[in-house]
């Protein structure tokens, strides 16, 4: 198989196929931790190299601005981990070999591992990478073209949306959209009065198009990640909003899946076991017969799982009709 070369001064790198293939990933993702892209070349991509190996190698790659990266230490005895993400010339690569489109805005890349909360960020590709394992180890091969991993922006569910603020107190609920949906408008010299913008902002999406005779079936699975910071309240208000989306788009197979990371997350010194804080969401739910009863009369599904059970419940969520 053909391989990629990066030069630099009198030095020179060759990279696998495969590689570039992990690299695009990478893009895609934004930022992963050190092992989450390990978990993910050696499992999903069927990369044979030793996780120390691979340390090695990531060192080298950043040596030639292939990738970029980070440590991160919590404290004396807090978790301790590297994270990276790609670089200058892992972009140039991309662009060359036509994974990225030439006119890629390139200065973003510095913005990719300038994350508010990093615990709540990889915990949310923790849901990604462990799905995308459950996945390979079924069908024994990489799915990660057919189920696409989407960044919130690029939700397939959009509306168009004014510059104008709304002015009244409802702009003070927590998520609530500060803008108004209205229709598309023009002003003289073609000045936009708008934007289109996701109906729903996620944590991420998974997201997934098959044709069935002249119909083009969706399904798509947001993830909201749970850390306990949210009031049970604010999180039937999350649902409230899903189901806006799933009454708009009744030929789609929408799901909402609260994620909570729980001990197997890094070295289990976060978050601990979260199956009463399951519980407890899932009762509150229940114990609210309209909003069952909006559900399902909607299609919408809503399941909450701690983070060890979540890639099994994606996985059944995908297997029916789009895997099958």
């Amino acid at each position: 198989m053909e391989k990629a070369v990066i030069k630099k001064g009198r030095k020179r790198l060759e990279l696998k196929q495969l590689e570039v293939e992990a690299l695009s990933f990478l893009e895609n993702q934004r930022a992963l931790t050190l092992t989450q892209y390990y978990e993910f070349c050696y499992y999903v991509l069927d990369y044979d190299i030793t996780e120390y190996a691979f340390k090695n190698r990531i060192r080298k790659l950043e040596e030639f601005k292939i990738v970029r990266a980070k440590n991160f230490v919590d404290g004396f005895e807090g978790e301790r981990f590297k994270y990276i993400s790609v670089g200058a010339a892992g972009v140039d690569l991309l662009i060359q070999t036509k994974r990225l489109p030439t006119d890629y805005n390139k200065r973003k890349i510095y913005t990719f591992l300038e994350k508010e909360n990093l615990y709540h960020y990889f915990a949310t590709q923790q849901v990604v990478i462990d799905f995308y394992r459950r996945i390979k180890m079924f069908y024994k091969r990489d799915m990660s073209n057919i189920i696409k991993s989407l960044i919130p922006s690029q939700s397939p569910y959009k509306m168009w949306v004014s510059y104008k603020k709304l002015t009244n107190n409802t702009s003070r609920i927590p998520g609530l959209s500060r803008f108004q949906a209205v229709e598309k408008k023009t002003q003289p010299y073609n000045k936009p009065t708008g934007e289109y913008v996701p109906c729903v902002v996620a944590d991420w999406i998974l997201h997934a198009e098959k044709k069935e005779e002249n119909t083009i079936l969706m399904k798509t699975a947001h993830i909201e990640l749970d850390t306990g910071s949210e009031s049970l309240d604010e999180l039937e208000y999350k649902v409230l909003r899903y189901l806006n989306l799933a009454e708009s788009n009744p030929n789609a197979t929408i799901a909402v899946f609260f994620i909570l990371p729980d001990e197997t997350y890094l070295a289990g010194k976060k978050f601990g076991n979260r199956d009463k804080r399951v519980e407890n969401i899932r009762k509150h739910f229940s114990n609210n017969p309209k909003l069952i009863k909006r559900i399902k009369e909607s299609n919408l599904l809503v399941c909450v799982y701690p983070l060890r059970k979540a890639d099994i419940a994606l996985g059944y969520f995908f297997f029916n009709r789009i895997l099958a």
